[in-house]
């Protein structure tokens, strides 16, 4: 009997202590942050654009919601499975929609048509919004219930907070840029902690990314490919690159850092890792003239990352080619995000004018899983910012400028 007892042990263990492959993604753990399906832009402050919620699987229009005339920011979703969201013009606000599509509520924020700022859901059921009068200047601190805990006027602030999403360190701090390369940090009740200049040009409309170990700021730079900031002190601790970038920098579980940079003299953008220490680690090259807008890529469970503008790329973790998909006279027009069967979710815009854009989702091999077409009487169908996945296999895809709709896929 002994015998036969350590003989099952023996058998099971190596199972239990398999180990994981090289470049394997786990999520990082965030206490500040909402465990939700989306809590933020991109997902996570490692903006990996990945979730272990499974999307849709028949590529089916379930509902959509309309605005006026206006820019969109990108949905985030609660654990409960509401969306939360800004729409301009309209309602000038945060909206907490459930997942039939009915609106539970409305914030007013005072958006009239500058880019809103998406929404951050936190962990104590915080939602943090951006809004303002002339300009995007204040954060809001409104409840999951759309009840105001805070506003707080950012000092000496004329313009507007240039990012696409604030982002919140693992205490609960916020950070966030303006349009003249100001950097800031405010504590979860809207005290300010510091205020620091970069010296140098953040590109616009990207977002703050954070080291797994949450010390470490990285944003996007153009005389700098990435600029690592101190999140303590908000002096500048390491540059990464020389060459200009476009997205925001993505992060995986070991800190290295993903970004896409345009090198002028051989017109060509490349994909790049480099390490913490601010060593290039590979690049992967794709030709392409600098007016080509490259949208945000994501990276799966496995280390490989999906990038791509006619066509998708697959790279490795090590930066090898696993795969390419030519999208056929189309070009993805949104981040492109990632769900827990690897399966990929973004925007196409056609260059017929047969068809204006449609929604696609293509399976972690390479293969077109469905293609939802969507149109609009009125207005073209223009993607931009981030989907977001929620409960029950949706997902949420935002639409911007003229007739700005939110839609849901199932």
């Amino acid at each position: 009997l002994t015998f036969l007892i350590t003989t099952s042990c023996d058998l099971t263990d190596p199972k239990k202590d398999k180990p994981k492959p090289e470049g394997y993604q786990e999520d990082i753990p965030w206490p500040s942050l909402a465990d939700s399906p989306w809590p933020m832009n991109f997902h996570d402050p490692q903006a990996t654009g990945r979730t272990k919620f499974i999307g849709p699987s028949l590529g089916i229009l379930e509902w959509h919601l309309d605005s006026l005339f206006g820019y969109s920011n990108a949905p985030v979703v609660g654990n409960d499975g509401t969306v939360y969201t800004c729409f301009p013009m309209r309602d000038q606000g945060l909206l907490a929609i459930d997942k039939n599509g009915k609106i539970n509520w409305k914030f007013n924020i005072g958006l009239t048509f500058e880019l809103p700022v998406t929404p951050i859901l936190t962990s104590d059921n915080t939602i943090f919004a951006c809004g303002g009068k002339a300009y995007v200047d204040t954060i809001y601190a409104v409840t999951t219930e759309g009840k105001l805990k805070w506003k707080n006027k950012i000092a000496n602030l004329q313009s507007n907070i240039l990012q696409s999403s604030l982002i919140v360190d693992k205490i609960g701090n916020i950070y966030f840029a303006d349009v003249y390369n100001n950097v800031y940090c405010y504590d979860k009740n809207g005290n300010q902690l510091w205020v620091t200049n970069l010296n140098q040009k953040i590109f616009h409309n990207t977002q703050f990314s954070f080291s797994p170990d949450g010390k470490t700021l990285y944003s996007p730079g153009i005389s700098s490919s990435v600029i690592g900031i101190s999140a303590e002190t908000g002096e500048i601790v390491q540059e990464y690159g020389t060459y200009k970038t476009y997205i925001t920098p993505v992060i995986d579980n070991s800190g290295n850092i993903y970004t896409i940079v345009y090198i002028n003299s051989e017109k060509k953008y490349n994909f790049v890792c480099f390490n913490p220490e601010g060593n290039e680690k590979w690049s992967y090259s794709v030709w392409g003239n600098e007016d080509v807008d490259w949208n945000q890529p994501c990276i799966d469970e496995y280390g490989n990352f999906y990038f791509g503008r006619d066509t998708l790329y697959s790279i490795s973790y090590k930066g090898k080619l696993n795969w390419k998909f030519p999208l056929e006279n189309a070009f993805i027009h949104s981040p492109i995000i990632c769900d827990g069967n690897n399966d990929l979710y973004m925007g196409i815009h056609f260059r017929s004018l047969v068809e204006q854009a449609a929604f696609i989702s293509v399976s972690g091999k390479g293969k077109l899983r469905w293609k939802l077409i969507l149109e609009d009487d009125v207005y073209p169908i223009q993607f931009g910012t981030c989907p977001a996945i929620g409960l029950d296999n949706r997902i949420y895809c935002p639409t911007f400028i003229s007739g700005y709709k939110l839609f849901s896929i199932k």
